[in-house]
């Protein structure tokens, strides 16, 4: 089976059969080469800083491109910006594979407890702690 390539959005595409890309519904699929540039991971400010490292330091190629834009991020800040990876085919598995973790740590970044609950939690014993005073 040939993987399909979007030119527009860059995304891989794991059935053959489909006509129109599933993430942009571009008509413009092709065979994937060994160095068309693809989507790899999409991640805000923070973790993009962790995956430029990951990558280099593995010395993969990629580009990384702002999806805000530079206007924009000038007007509300760099921490509000997210950002696009993109690696060439052929680094593709292994990029991918090295930031899998990366990608489920900022998936589930807003699944944790609220403070509430958690501080909740921590007093739902039967047991009462209680304060002495000391002068």
């Amino acid at each position: 089976m040939q993987m399909k390539y979007c030119e527009k959005c860059r995304r891989l595409c794991a059935d053959d059969s489909v006509v129109k890309c599933p993430s942009c519904s571009s008509k413009k699929l092709s065979a994937v080469s060994p160095d068309d540039a693809v989507f790899l991971i999409s991640l805000d400010s923070i973790w993009s800083g962790m995956a430029e490292d990951i990558l280099t330091e593995n010395e993969i190629p990629f580009r990384k491109r702002g999806i805000l834009g530079a206007g924009m991020t000038a007007n509300i800040g760099g921490m509000l910006e997210s950002y696009e990876f993109f690696v060439p085919y052929s680094y593709y598995d292994d990029a991918r594979e090295l930031l899998i973790r990366l990608e489920n740590i900022d998936d589930s970044a807003g699944e944790s407890d609220s403070e509430d609950e958690m501080i909740e939690e921590e007093f739902t014993g039967d047991e009462t702690e209680s304060e002495e005073n000391v002068d």
